[in-house]
């Protein structure tokens, strides 16, 4: 191999690692700061223990942040709220890559009570919501659910599906087309 190639070679691979080196404390950076949120919205919540009353919907895995992947807060999520994507409490909601990364966490604390709380990532750093009732009951005002931001139809179509038990089967598909469809669920939902 000739010289020239030899430092081409070794200028591409410091630059190889510079660049895997930044990109993985950008990484643990998000987490640290998603880790801190997290925890916020479950002191919001209450910090409820009751996994099985507990749903995370996110985008995370879908969503970049600063050209970066997000599916290993995935991870995250189940290590701070003890929620799992394997019990059905961790639901995946399909979004474009330069959508906001959100963590939509609810609480079932009653047969008609959906506690919500939203955090999102504005591009720069994480902001929690405060805790909403998000349960869709007959006369109920939607005017509080614009707090949640663009995503709040989707996220309390599909957090109140799950909330009434809403076929497991089905919703993969609801999560995939972001929303639940009047007619596709109408025995399910409270409306």
């Amino acid at each position: 191999m000739k010289a020239g190639a030899k430092k081409l070679l070794v200028w591409s691979f410091f630059v190889l690692i510079y660049s895997i080196s930044s990109a993985w404390a950008g990484i643990s950076a998000l987490q640290d700061e998603a880790i801190n949120a997290l925890k916020q919205a479950m002191t919001r919540l209450d910090n409820p223990t009751d996994v099985n009353n507990i749903v995370c919907l996110t985008n995370a895995g879908y969503a970049m942040v600063q050209d970066e992947g997000t599916l290993m807060l995935c991870k995250t999520v189940r290590d701070v709220c003890g929620v799992s994507a394997d019990t059905g409490n961790i639901l995946r909601v399909h979004s474009d890559l330069d959508a906001h990364l959100y963590f939509a966490l609810a609480h079932r604390t009653g047969p008609d009570t959906l506690l919500l709380v939203m955090v999102s990532h504005n591009g720069e750093t994480f902001m929690v919501s405060e805790k909403l009732d998000v349960y869709v009951k007959k006369g109920n005002s939607f005017e509080s659910l614009k707090l949640l931001g663009p995503q709040a139809f989707s996220v309390v179509s599909i957090a109140n599906g799950w909330a009434n038990d809403f076929p497991e089967d089905l919703l993969p598909l609801q999560r995939n087309i972001d929303v639940m469809r009047v007619g596709q669920h109408d025995p399910f939902f409270p409306v």
